[in-house]
């Protein structure tokens, strides 16, 4: 199975929630993590289709699905999303701005 790199999401300076990026053809194997990135934690928001409204991506036991991560990092896991993808500075409840504008890189298994 060939694995695509999709350059973004990206998050604006001052911004909690990014762009959003299609992933609904394959399944994020890894998630690299810029060098800028202001520590926080990483969440998730989701959409079917781009137009329905983003809900707050959970695990089956209804709590946030959050990846501790650092800058310069590389995240490595299956995350199935099935649609549209944002990503998320901190918690739904508590959201944190970057202090510059971050863009990440995504590698999907398609």
């Amino acid at each position: 199975m060939p694995v695509t790199i999709i350059n973004g999401p990206t998050m604006a300076r001052d911004g909690t929630v990014s762009t959003a990026i299609d992933v609904s053809l394959g399944t994020i194997i890894r998630i690299f993590v810029p060098p800028e990135w202001t520590y926080a934690p990483l969440s998730f928001l989701l959409s079917p289709d781009n137009v329905l409204p983003y809900a707050t991506v959970c695990h089956s036991n209804g709590r946030e699905r959050v990846l501790d991560v650092q800058a310069n990092s590389m995240v490595l896991g299956t995350i199935v999303p099935g649609g549209w993808l944002k990503f998320q500075s901190g918690y739904a409840t508590k959201l944190i701005p970057q202090r510059t504008s971050v863009a990440f890189r995504v590698a999907v298994l398609t």
